[in-house]
């Protein structure tokens, strides 16, 4: 979660430095609006207006959240004497007025959700400041200014008279509470909202249908607690929710054991979230609900399904308690309306001597309509996966290969169609596409009787967001009644998801396919000729592999004991090298013979020998004599991959003598000449 630096200035401090900063800035019309989220002290329904920076599982220090409309570029928030705005709230504040006032802190870097729908109006964004409470201030009522400006940090105060860069949002007589000083039963309950989780969607029955909540702990369908915790991610003051519902995780000091959280519509800069008129009340839990309860906070998980999130919306969500809360402090309400103890201080927005409701935390955010904002093409191989596709390979004329794509949504989750969102994949350059899978749609655009597009409904998309089953080929042959050939080159296959009305996609031209589209994403096919012819030479080590396979020794004569490089070069019927990869389809094949008849072999392979060509067309081998005699060493080549026709093969011949000294045969004590006995020294 982003954080704002803490600040630490004493509560005498005054803004003389600001009045100093900003003698003459340039002048520049203010922001429209702006609204503080928390503090709130709007008197709807009597409200415990507090601030604490009690401990709540998260962190210590008060989360401040203001929205301001977009023309805003920083928001400072003051604390400011009880009465300094003498219940204008929001109107004018003046410089004397902030000249009583302490900086807290600013932020210039808010969060702006995204607008969701075509046509949904520019959202607003989201300023916070996470403040550490000065202990002198613990147990004093004071007011919270902030300041939506425009222009650079530090020029809030102009000299004299209203700022006119910016606008003010004021809640007044907020009781401050800082927990790491005075009572213990003065401390204030407290909570933070930390975590959102979006995986299931609507395409698997949506947050609390029972079909799969795989972000319940207990869920139907849930994994371990464990693996549900993974699928969290940090909700932020200002970020997006989907329209069918979402998951919150709220962690709370220990004491709060009965949560909830409310939906407030609408809920921006120019309408305050007043409670505790909610629109969508949800209880978190109920003495002992929470998912985790220790000695020093609790984590509570809250469901909204689809019914109560309302549609492309800007709202407040806001954890409160309200009215038979057991927390701490200030917000220790019990069922009868009284408090016990009692708080140490009056307050005009209290029952008697208790607070009615007191808000823990809000954010601002805003609901959207899934839509597919990724999509992921990838070659169907052994390790590829959504996450880590294969996008570029290079293959032979005449294999197959199979296709598949993913799309995701805004929130990272697997998008499964929602919306009527279509999804179309295209292929241009050579090869075709040979079938689209068992639920795609397939066009031929150019009138070539190939397949160049694949088309997929919402329907055609599974609950995981997965496009299986499509398949590209290259070669030779007959399809549709035309009779085409193939050529090597590069084979670009594009996916997308697909905006254009259902059935346009059909009609060729510029809003054909993916032409016309922003999200989509392209993988390449290399198809080479295949390997027809094969040589075999005796080549030096470390001397070029093509080179020397065109120049390279067919007969070579050594002696026992020896070792000899054989490189092995594989062509198409051009003369071209050529590999015969794919990998591990056993291409090559290798033998040793001797050449004057017999059964016994001079030379052995050590180690074996490689069964592909490299990309560059050409492999290696190495052979050690080991006895006396005459071998032909021959490799050949397969003419279909992993098959067993033999085409074109290629051989050397291989001469070993005995050499000078001791016949090894009788000195090296192991059976030499393979007639099963141990050969003694002579």
């Amino acid at each position: 979660m982003k954080k704002r630096f803490f600040s630490s200035l004493g509560v005498v401090a005054l803004v003389a430095s600001l009045l100093a900063l900003a003698a003459t800035p340039a002048l520049a019309a203010p922001p429209f609006d702006t609204q503080n989220f928390l503090p709130d002290d709007t008197n709807v329904n009597p409200n415990g207006n507090v601030l604490s920076d009690k401990f709540d599982g998260t962190d210590t220090a008060a989360h401040l959240t203001n929205v301001s409309t977009t023309d805003t570029d920083f928001v400072t928030f003051f604390v400011c004497p009880s009465g300094t705005t003498n219940g204008q709230g929001a109107q004018d504040v003046t410089n004397g007025e902030l000249a009583n006032c302490v900086v807290i802190g600013t932020d210039s870097t808010p969060t702006q959700p995204s607008g969701g729908n075509p046509g949904f109006n520019p959202t607003d964004e989201a300023y916070e400041f996470f403040w550490n409470i000065p202990g002198e201030l613990d147990l004093r009522t004071r007011d919270i200014v902030a300041a939506a400006c425009t222009g650079t940090p530090g020029t809030v105060v102009l000299a004299g008279g209203v700022n006119p860069n910016c606008v003010y949002d004021a809640e007044e007589d907020v009781v401050l509470d800082d927990a790491q000083t005075g009572d213990a039963t003065t401390q204030t309950s407290t909570a933070e909202m930390i975590s959102i989780c979006t995986a299931d969607t609507q395409g698997t029955g949506g947050p609390g249908a029972g079909v799969t909540d795989v972000c319940q702990e207990g869920g139907a369908g849930a994994g371990t607690n464990a693996e549900v915790a993974a699928l969290f991610k940090p909700f932020r003051h200002g970020d997006n929710l989907p329209n069918e519902g979402f998951v919150v995780r709220v962690t709370t000091d220990p004491e709060v054991d009965f949560l909830d959280l409310g939906i407030e519509v609408p809920g921006d800069a120019q309408n305050d979230p007043n409670l505790p008129f909610v629109d969508n009340a949800l209880n978190c839990g109920i003495f002992g609900d929470a998912i985790q309860q220790t000695a020093t906070f609790n984590v509570f998980e809250c469901v909204f399904t689809d019914a109560q999130v309302p549609d492309n919306a800007e709202f407040a969500l806001v954890a409160y308690d309200f009215d038979d809360i057991s927390g701490s402090g200030l917000c220790d309400v019990t069922e009868d309306g009284t408090q016990n103890p009692p708080p140490n201080i009056g307050n005009p927005q209290s029952t008697g001597t208790d607070f009615e409701t007191c808000k823990l935390d809000v954010h601002y955010a805003v609901s959207i309509q899934r839509a597919a904002t990724k999509i992921v093409l990838s070659f169907a191989t052994a390790n590829a996966t959504c996450a880590a596709p294969d996008t570029a390979e290079t293959n032979q004329l005449g294999d197959g290969e199979n296709v598949f794509a993913c799309l995701t949504d805004q929130f990272n989750d697997a998008f499964s169609g929602a919306g009527g969102q279509q999804a179309t994949i295209t292929s241009a350059g050579v090869g075709f596409i040979a079938d689209c899978g068992p639920t795609g749609t397939p066009h031929d655009h150019n009138g070539d009787e190939e397949i160049d597009e694949c088309h997929y409904t919402t329907a055609d998309i599974d609950a995981d967001g997965r496009i299986d089953g499509l398949t590209i080929r290259n070669e030779e042959g007959f399809a549709g009644g035309s009779t085409y050939n193939s050529s090597p080159g590069d084979q670009t296959l594009t996916g997308c998801a697909d905006t254009d009305a259902p059935g346009t996609e059909a009609a060729p031209g510029a809003g054909a396919g993916c032409a016309d589209e922003t999200v989509k994403a392209s993988i390449v096919k290399t198809w080479q000729t295949a390997p027809s012819d094969i040589e075999l030479v005796f080549g030096p080590a470390g001397a070029s592999a093509q080179d020397t396979c065109l120049t390279g020794d067919k007969f070579k004569e050594n002696v026992v004991g020896d070792t000899d490089t054989l490189i092995a070069c594989t062509f198409d019927a051009d003369g071209n090298f050529v590999s015969t990869t794919p990998a591990d389809n056993g291409r090559l094949q290798w033998f040793i013979t001797p050449s004057g008849g017999g059964e016994l072999t001079a030379t052995r392979f050590n180690p074996p020998p490689p069964n592909e060509t490299g990309a560059d067309g050409t492999t290696t081998a190495t052979i050690e004599a080991f006895r006396q005699g005459n071998d032909i060493i021959t490799v050949c080549l397969q003419n279909d991959p992993g098959g067993n026709a033999i085409g074109d093969c290629a051989d050397v011949q291989k001469r070993v003598t005995q050499g000078g000294g001791p016949n090894p045969q009788c000195s090296d004590g192991v059976d030499n000449d393979g007639d099963g006995q141990t050969d003694f020294p002579a």
